[in-house]
């Protein structure tokens, strides 16, 4: 099925998920390769770094899932279903993703299950 996110396979994904707060969530590199889970602390409906950016529907998570040059890995949720793209952070205090559906609904983005 071809449902998002700029033609990205992700191996083990199982669909599109919700992030939720206390969720467990993990980022996959681009060979479909993740670390340990870290904790949802909050659902943002806009975000914004001093001199990094301002971003619309974030999930913040407790520690780091993602490394420098991490930005565009999917982040998947404890089922495997996808539910963002990181796309910053501060290693290891915490990382930041955008909302799936939010990426979802531009229609020149898809995600290749």
């Amino acid at each position: 099925t071809d449902e998002g996110l700029n033609s990205l396979a992700a191996p083990g994904v199982t669909g599109i998920g919700d992030a939720t707060e206390l969720g467990v969530v993990r980022a996959l590199n681009s060979s479909g390769v993740g670390g340990a889970g870290e904790q949802v602390r909050s659902l943002h409906p806009r975000f914004a770094l001093d001199r990094s950016g301002v971003w619309a529907e974030v999930i913040l998570i407790d520690a780091a899932i993602s490394e420098g040059g991490d930005s565009g890995s999917i982040v998947v949720d404890e089922h495997e279903r996808v539910v963002g793209q990181i796309v910053g952070g501060h290693p290891p205090t915490y990382s930041l993703a955008q909302d799936i559906d939010l990426l979802l609904s531009d229609s020149t983005t898809t995600l290749r299950l």
